[in-house]
C-alpha cells in the first residue's frame, strides 16, 4: 500500500497549513475512508472508522454544536430543526458516523460513509443514487472555529444530515443524483449551481417567517442569522433557471440568495425542473 495516495495537500492560506499534528490526523483519516471504500469494493462490510481526536477537537465541536443550535431553532425550517434534534447528538463529543447512520436510516434508508475529502461531483452526485452521503470526519482546525475552507464533519453532520432526515427532502437529494448521471458535461455545472442555491444556501418562507433550508448556512453560527437578513444579504426570488446560470465563490459569505415561497414549494419545483429536463 504506498501511504502517498492518501496525503492530503492542504492550501498554504488553509488554517491547519503549518500544523503538523493536524496534517497527520488528516491524512490518517483520508487513509481509513479509502480502505473502507476499497474493502466495499472487494465486496467486504468493513466497520465504519472511528478517529481518535484531540480533547480541544471535543471542545470545537461543542463551540459549534451549542453556538449553532441556539439560533436553528428560529432560523432553520421545522423539518430540518426537528431532524436535527433527533440525531441526539451529544453537544460535547463529535459523533462516529455509527451513531449517525443509527439514527438516520431508520428515518430515510440513507447512510453516510466515509471520505477522504472533495470529490468530483458527478462522483458526490452518483453515490446518493444508492442513498449514500459521503460524510468527512475531520475538523476544522481549532485556530478558526468559525471558519472552514472545505465542508468537515461540522458542515456534514449539522448541515446535511438533519436534510436527509426528512423523507421528501432526502428525495430531493436522489432526484440531483439522477439528473447528474444522465447530465452532459455542462449540465453538470448548471446542477453544480442549482444544488449550491438550494440545498447548501436554500432561503424560504415558513409561515410569515423567512427562514433557512441551505446546509451551508446551518453550519454557520454566524450564516444562519445573517442569510435571512435583507441588509447583508440581497434576496432574489426562487428560479430555477437563474440559479443554474449563477456561478458562486464558495471561499466568501454569500451576497445573493434565492428565496422560495416554501420549503413544499422548492422541492415540488425542483421536481418539476428534473422531471422536464432530465425525465427524472
Amino acid at each position: 500500500m504506498n501511504i502517498d495516495e492518501f496525503l492530503v495537500g492542504l492550501d498554504q492560506d488553509h488554517p491547519g497549513f503549518r500544523d503538523d499534528n493536524y496534517r497527520a490526523q488528516r491524512d490518517l483519516i483520508a487513509q481509513l475512508a479509502n480502505e473502507f471504500v476499497k474493502a466495499r469494493e472487494r465486496g467486504e462490510e468493513p466497520e465504519l472508522p472511528k478517529i481518535e481526536y484531540e480533547q480541544r477537537q471535543h471542545d470545537l465541536w461543542e463551540h459549534l454544536y451549542s453556538t449553532i443550535l441556539s439560533r436553528y431553532k428560529k432560523y432553520a425550517v421545522s423539518e430540518v430543526y426537528e431532524g436535527l434534534r433527533a440525531l441526539e447528538l451529544n453537544p460535547k463529543e463529535i459523533p462516529t458516523l455509527e451513531h449517525v447512520n443509527q439514527r438516520l436510516y431508520p428515518r430515510t434508508g440513507f447512510r453516510v460513509i466515509p471520505v477522504s475529502g472533495l470529490v468530483s461531483s458527478k462522483f458526490f452526485f452518483s453515490c446518493l443514487l444508492n442513498h449514500e452521503f459521503y460524510c468527512t470526519q475531520y475538523i476544522r482546525h481549532h485556530s478558526k472555529p468559525d471558519f472552514t475552507p472545505e465542508p468537515d464533519i461540522c458542515h456534514d453532520v449539522i448541515g446535511h444530515v438533519p436534510l436527509l432526515m426528512d423523507p421528501k427532502i432526502s428525495k430531493c437529494y436522489v432526484e440531483f443524483a439522477h439528473a447528474a448521471v444522465k447530465a452532459e458535461e455542462e449540465q453538470v455545472k448548471e446542477l453544480e449551481n442549482l444544488y449550491w442555491f438550494t440545498i447548501e444556501y436554500g432561503l424560504c418562507y415558513q409561515g410569515d417567517e423567512l427562514r433557512t433550508y441551505g446546509a451551508g448556512n446551518l453550519s454557520s453560527y454566524a450564516d444562519i442569522q445573517r442569510c435571512v437578513d435583507p441588509k447583508q444579504v440581497e434576496h432574489l426570488d426562487f428560479d430555477i433557471e437563474k440559479m443554474c446560470t449563477t456561478n458562486y465563490d464558495p471561499t466568501i459569505q454569500q451576497p445573493k440568495l434565492f428565496v422560495a415561497e416554501s420549503m413544499d414549494f422548492a422541492l415540488a419545483e425542483l421536481s418539476k425542473y428534473f422531471r422536464d429536463v432530465y425525465e427524472v
